[in-house]
């Protein structure tokens, strides 16, 4: 059993250090500097001759850990990813005022072509009126005939001079009269129902117009056309200066947003 050479302890046999001091020798002398003070081992035991202990190797310099060169495409994939959303957006959104804007093309085509049909349809309705006027004065006068025709015949059956011959063919030309009369009073009543008929579809026709012409207030009141001139103005349809060649279709406030100002032409 030999002894510590730093503290004194006893270490076991081939040792030179116990335990404690084991983990933590001491430095040695460095250029000139001295040792720590070590214990003087207990009188009685024998020490093994004290070694130098080893010089330690100079410490490398730590360098700063190298940045990861790719610290800065996270944020710009993040940038990429919400340019690519919002590129997306706005394509839909121009893509569904286009498509509105198609739409309310269609509508207006819709809208005169029902315009001119129920023009036609007034025409005819003028026209029906003016044959039903004038199958009523028709009617009035063979009325007329029939009761000229009917005091003859009264006449006739009160006067003995008259002939049986006379007194039938008056009675078969009443019975032709009334004939006409009757066609012409069935004509009248079909006459009738096509101007009933005609004036319903008018009053649908009116209402589809109505409703229509609310679509069409409704997109020139909200949406606006920017012409690809720069002038940074935005338009409404029936706009002169709007030349329908190169534009956008906007919301009026995503246009303004923008930065689009209004036209003084058309909304002066």
């Amino acid at each position: 059993m030999t002894t510590c050479i730093k503290c004194g302890r006893p270490v076991a046999d081939g040792e030179l250090f116990c335990a404690q001091c084991g983990l933590n020798p001491g430095e040695l002398e460095l250029d000139g500097e001295s040792r720590p003070e070590r214990h003087a081992a207990p009188a009685g035991r024998m020490q093994k001759p004290q070694r130098p202990a080893p010089k330690p190797a100079p410490k490398k310099p730590v360098s700063a850990p190298a940045k990861p060169r790719a610290s800065f495409r996270i944020p710009f994939a993040i940038v990429c990813v919400l340019c690519a959303i919002l590129t997306g957006v706005l394509a839909w959104h121009l893509s569904t005022l286009a498509r509105q804007r198609v739409a309310l093309r269609v509508r207006e085509s819709d809208l005169d072509v029902r315009e001119h049909t129920m023009d036609e349809l007034q025409l005819e309705l003028e026209t029906t009126a003016a044959e039903l006027d004038e199958a009523n004065a028709r009617l009035d006068e063979q009325q007329k005939k029939i009761d000229s025709l009917q005091a003859t015949v009264n006449a006739a059956e009160s006067s003995m001079s008259q002939t049986q011959y006379d007194m039938t063919a008056q009675q078969t030309h009443i019975a032709e009269l009334e004939q006409e009369n009757a066609e012409l009073t069935a004509a009248a009543e079909e006459l009738a129902g096509s101007i009933e008929a005609v004036t319903e579809q008018n009053e649908l026709l009116t209402q589809k117009n109505a409703q229509l012409q609310n679509k069409a207030d409704f997109m020139d009141s909200y949406v606006v056309f920017v012409e690809d001139d720069g002038t940074g103005l935005y338009h409404k349809y029936d706009c002169p200066r709007f030349v329908q060649r190169s534009f956008w279709a906007y919301s009026r406030k995503l246009a303004e947003k923008n930065h689009y100002t209004p036209c003084p032409d058309c909304f002066g």
